[in-house]
């Protein structure tokens, strides 16, 4: 029978009841859509799949699961404010909680809307005021936006509830490293040094507060624990580059460009959520 692979293959594709023959134009439902788009989002999605998920779920915005995957295919689409909107909309249904808003302020921080991200952060913390994971996104929501004080407060509520927390001190150390107290951020971090359960990013974080102390050879010593002689060294220098644009003296307008994700990935730095 002409075309009858290409109608089974669409039937067992989309759990129709019958298909059309291959020579014509068939017209899918938005419901046959909608689980193309759902397979689509589970293997990575596309600017199609999340314009099918956001029809889907706009047009019955009482249904948990449709909002549900139209925030996951934003996310995937890399539209983070869309995302958030739609976890919103969940969270309005469901009901408000701390992990709600703190994934809700993870994704307004990736669209760059720190302002947004501070306030879903602190919601969190309203409600669960010992959320160590919801006091780290507030205070990079800080830093994001350029209050270094803030920040730091929010960093050490964090680690008053989780005390070893690598992510929250590294990120203390880094704001502290802003702020131009390396010195301070050295003793934050100066056991990464020597602990071999310290991941990389600490140590990264604790050499560059080394280079801001003019301590370039102790900053080559951490880093060799990872890299050869002459990386290490390139790194460091490329660390005091860094510094040189990053300290107040040299950006004295603070800004969230000092926390920007493209520059410390080219230095070795890294910034946990």
């Amino acid at each position: 029978m002409p075309g009858f692979k290409h109608c089974l293959a669409l039937v067992l594709l989309l759990g129709l009841a019958g298909c059309q023959m291959p020579n014509s134009a068939p017209t899918l439902s938005l419901e046959s859509r909608q689980r193309l788009a759902q397979a689509a989002t589970s293997q990575g999605g596309g600017a199609a799949s999340l314009r099918t998920m956001r029809e889907a779920a706009r047009q019955r915005p009482d249904n948990v699961a449709l909002l549900s995957q139209w925030a996951a295919a934003a996310e995937q689409a890399g539209e983070f404010a869309e995302a958030a909107e739609a976890q919103r909309m969940v969270m309005e249904i469901e009901g408000r909680t701390d992990a709600r808003f703190a994934s809700i302020g993870r994704l307004l921080l990736r669209a760059g809307d720190s302002q947004a991200a501070v306030a879903a952060y602190r919601a969190a913390m309203r409600l669960a005021p010992r959320n160590a994971s919801a006091a780290n996104g507030l205070g990079l929501s800080h830093d994001m936006d350029g209050n270094r004080a803030e920040a730091q407060e929010a960093y050490r509520r964090g680690l008053a509830i989780a005390p070893t927390d690598w992510a929250l001190r590294s990120n203390l150390a880094m704001s502290l490293i802003a702020s131009g107290a390396s010195r301070q951020a050295t003793l934050e971090l100066s056991d990464a040094e020597i602990l071999p359960n310290a991941p990389a990013f600490a140590r990264h974080n604790l050499a560059l507060a080394f280079v801001g102390e003019g301590q370039m050879d102790r900053a080559v010593r951490v880093l060799r624990t990872e890299m050869g002689p002459a990386e290490a060294r390139s790194m460091a220098e490329g660390m005091s580059a860094f510094l040189r644009w990053l300290t107040p003296s040299a950006m004295p307008t603070a800004s969230a460009d000092a926390v920007m994700t493209p520059v410390a990935a080219a230095t070795g730095l890294s910034r946990r959520r």
